[in-house]
């Protein structure tokens, strides 16, 4: 073990991408920031702007100095953001005692979205709080920050942390699907479980003027719907990224012609616990997100390339080849495709990039491009993850730009990328 390296500021390694013998800090201080300019472009992105970081006023407030991931989702007019593990300013990191450095494994956000000269900007405006304490986010869903004894990990239960993976609302209800991880390994992670939290509106809240309809719900888990992992079936899905397009739940996307999807269903797309596994593929009736048995996943089509579903996860058949994490799929009118956004770890034997890189299909469930890279490492020296997309942030009449959030590891902080989608995938949209 190299001593001088746990030196180093805890809050600039998120757990997921530490390497083993780095996960166990004994007290690591945590720095003051300060205000950083994203960094310059870089392959086929561009980074525009922080979104959260305590440089600005309301995460100065909510004591956020880093957050990762960025997962959007509507509600109630009201575009919001989550983010996994979230890291404040003062204090110090122990495993012995918890976190003391206010360590909450999941946040959440209202957004402000506004353009400048056609450019998208997006920044944190105002975090979920608990009801009797507006001075820091609140963590919305329970996690036991208990980690795993580094001489002997299966020795007790262990949930190091509980990290939103997808959301999506109605008019009533919010849905977070996020996973229990019980160990971080590099880009192998090991999960307790999956399951979906639910919200409603604030009490006294709504969506007009500057009031936020989830400043103070509370997130409820149920535990009664849950996904185990499987020794047996290393592909089983834990990770849950919802499909968007505008108006999903009531109506189909716009200038889709093949392979139709049922505009009464949520569709999702899933993978294993990490970022080795592929990414397959399921849908579940907008009214039954509660109810696991209605969960189907894609098997497969017939001979007459309609497609198979079933009720067991065990017969789901990837859409996705290996080594896909922290994915994002969304229905893009302006280029008429799907575009899948994920993390490829570097040891993919195919590009050998470990960055975000991008898909593109007319399909869901077949024809898929050849992968291509977006926002590789090296963005400013930093390393990139996440790419998480929606139809809030993408104007479909004008908009040859792709937004997203990407996190930067170093930095751990999460940005307003884009990228334009008729230069990476020219040949495949000439």
């Amino acid at each position: 073990m190299v001593w001088p390296l746990l030196l180093l500021p805890f809050a600039a390694f998120p757990l997921r991408n530490l390497p083993r013998r780095y996960r166990y800090p004994g007290s690591v201080p945590l720095p003051q920031q300060q205000h950083r300019q994203p960094p310059v472009s870089n392959q086929n992105a561009w980074l525009l702007n922080q979104i959260e970081g305590y440089d600005t006023s309301s995460t100065r407030q909510a004591n956020v100095a880093g957050a990762d991931l960025g997962i959007g989702f509507e509600f109630k007019g009201e575009f919001f953001l989550l983010f996994g593990d979230t890291f404040g300013v003062g204090s110090n990191f122990s495993v012995d005692t918890g976190a003391r450095l206010d360590w909450r494994s999941n946040t959440l956000a209202r957004t402000k979205i506004s353009r400048h000269k056609k450019q998208l900007h997006l920044v944190a405006d105002e975090w979920n709080y608990d009801t009797d304490n507006k001075t820091r986010a609140r963590q919305l869903l329970h996690a036991a920050h208990v980690f795993p004894d580094p001489v002997q990990p299966n020795a007790r239960p262990t949930e190091v942390t509980v990290i939103p993976t997808a959301a999506w609302a109605d008019h009533k209800t919010v849905y977070v699907w996020y996973m229990s991880v019980r160990h971080f390994d590099g880009d192998a992670w090991t999960c307790n479980n999956a399951s979906v939290a639910t919200a409603q509106a604030s009490h006294g809240h709504h969506s007009h003027g500057h009031n936020n309809p989830l400043a103070t719900s509370e997130f409820t888990k149920h535990d009664d719907i849950n996904w185990q992992p499987d020794p047996y079936n290393l592909n089983l899905p834990l990770m849950f990224a919802v499909v968007n397009w505008k108006g999903m739940g009531h109506r189909t996307p716009k200038h889709l012609s093949e392979c139709p999807v049922d505009p009464t269903s949520i569709y999702l797309m899933a993978t294993p616990c990490g970022r080795t596994g592929p990414a397959s593929l399921l849908k579940v009736p907008s009214d039954q997100l509660l109810n696991k048995a209605e969960y189907l996943y894609f098997g497969g089509v017939d001979h007459f390339g309609v497609p198979r579903w079933h009720r067991d996860a065990g017969s789901a058949k990837p859409v996705l080849p290996s080594f896909v994490g922290e994915l994002s799929v969304m229905w893009v009118p302006s280029v008429r495709r799907w575009v899948a956004l994920y993390t490829a770890p570097d040891r993919h034997p195919v590009t050998r990039a470990c960055g975000i890189v991008a898909r593109i299909s007319t399909c869901l469930w077949s024809g898929w491009s050849e992968e291509r890279l977006v926002l590789a490492n090296g963005t400013d020296s930093d390393i990139a993850y996440g790419g998480f997309t929606h139809p809030a942030l993408h104007d479909d009449s004008t908009d040859d730009l792709l937004y997203f959030t990407a996190s930067l590891h170093f930095r751990y902080n999460t940005y307003l990328a884009a990228v334009d989608l008729k230069k990476v995938f020219h040949e495949e949209l000439a």
